[in-house]
């Protein structure tokens, strides 16, 4: 509500490089120095059990934004990928690889048909 101060998050295990809103706003995507992203309740600040950590990139995690229509996250790592993860489940979706620095940010189209790396 008005005039008060938001939750803190719960405890991220390292520094917190990047963080998004869900397009609800009952979600946050972070993207940590850890090689993880994880999410948040935007109104616990605790994070969403089952589905709270997304592993798989092998460097920090730079970036993470949600799709449109909130169903997937994308994430973009220093390991030279970006990656699509499944909001619901945490589960990947696809890598995106082929760059030959580091992703240092990743977004979806607003109609969610295209991701630009």
């Amino acid at each position: 509500a008005a005039g008060q101060d938001p939750p803190e998050l719960g405890a991220p295990p390292t520094p917190v490089l990047a963080a998004a809103y869900g397009p609800a706003g009952a979600q946050i995507a972070t993207a940590s120095e850890d090689r993880t992203a994880r999410i948040w309740d935007a109104a616990t600040g605790q994070a969403v059990p089952g589905v709270s950590t997304l592993s798989g990139h092998t460097g920090p995690v730079l970036s993470a934004a949600y799709s449109p229509d909130g169903a997937q996250i994308v994430t973009a790592s220093e390991d030279q990928t970006a990656r699509i993860w499944d909001a619901a489940t945490g589960q990947e979706v696809r890598q995106l690889s082929g760059h030959t620095e580091a992703v240092l940010s990743a977004a979806y189209s607003p109609d969610g048909a295209q991701i630009v790396t």
